[in-house]
């Protein structure tokens, strides 16, 4: 699943499509609806707005039929408005 968000504090890697982006408060960030991952950098919490994506979280739906919950964004689960 695409995300579209506003990081508000601090910061986060994505992984998707071979590219790393790293996305720290106060940047818009878009995460394609390829296969992807994330994580926290350094030891300030993430805290993001997803304008687009969270309604998976909310309603605990995979990303895909082979994806799980838990390989969506794991190191966002909890700190966001969403997930």
């Amino acid at each position: 699943m695409e995300h579209v968000g506003l990081v508000l504090s601090g910061a986060t890697a994505a992984y998707a499509d071979g590219t790393v982006t790293e996305p720290r408060a106060g940047d818009l960030f878009y995460i394609p609806p390829t296969p992807h991952d994330s994580w926290v950098v350094g030891s300030e919490p993430y805290v993001s707005l997803h304008f687009l994506g969270a309604d998976h979280y909310a309603r605990g739906e995979p990303a895909s039929k082979t994806a799980k919950p838990c390989d969506v964004a794991p190191a966002a689960r909890g700190a966001t408005a969403g997930p």
